[in-house]
């Protein structure tokens, strides 16, 4: 019986390793392996042990809840997590590509484009760009845009510094006739991350 007590413990020193060897720590996202540039992007760590991230590529700080973290990305690119335990431990590294967010969408005043009475013309008195279906909130701001008017006796352009539609082009908004093309167009978009994008023209054709 003695005979045996040495193996025996060399069955229990090894399982002892390789469940260490199998004790890994990785962060989760809404979206697997991409984080984006600009926005908060929420993360759970998969522990509730208390371990130390060392992140290269990326800032991480705790979330209101235990165990969420909020990870900040400044650039497209590569982000990597490694995690220690208290004894400085490697428990795992998780790796997430960094892109910018989705293409925002512009409209005037909640119309995207088309058909539009000339009597709704008034109603145009803003623009706004979003990112339609995404995780997070993303803020995009209209920063400059040029009001085209075509079809008439001469092309009217007007350029508009921000997001609202100024007077000059109510007057020729007001003015417009039915089969001219209305178009804002030449949009300069701030996006997260301090970028800047451009938005797609939005084009309507003015019926009675």
């Amino acid at each position: 019986m003695k005979s045996f007590l040495p193996l025996v413990v060399i069955i229990l020193l090894t399982s002892f390793v390789v469940s260490r060897e199998k004790r890994t720590v990785v962060l989760i996202a809404p979206e697997q392996n991409i984080l984006y540039v600009g926005v908060d992007n929420n993360v759970i760590l998969n522990t509730k042990e208390k371990v130390e991230i060392k992140a290269k590529g990326a800032d991480i700080e705790p979330g209101r809840r235990k165990g969420n973290y909020i990870v900040h990305v400044k650039k497209p690119g590569l982000a990597e997590f490694t995690f220690f335990d208290k004894a400085g431990t490697d428990l795992g590294t998780s790796k997430y590509y960094c892109r910018q967010v989705p293409k925002a969408t512009a409209s005037v005043s909640g119309k995207y484009g088309g058909k539009i009475e000339k009597d709704a013309l008034s109603t145009l008195t803003y623009l706004k760009a979003e990112v339609l279906n995404f995780n997070y909130p993303v803020r995009v701001r209209v920063k400059t845009f040029t009001l085209t008017i075509l079809g008439g006796k001469k092309t009217i352009t007007i350029p508009s510094t921000g997001n609202l539609i100024n007077p000059k082009m109510k007057e020729a908004l007001a003015a417009a006739e039915e089969g001219q093309r209305i178009i804002f167009e030449d949009l300069i978009l701030e996006l997260p991350g301090d970028e800047e994008g451009v938005g797609s023209p939005i084009l309507f054709t003015v019926e009675d």
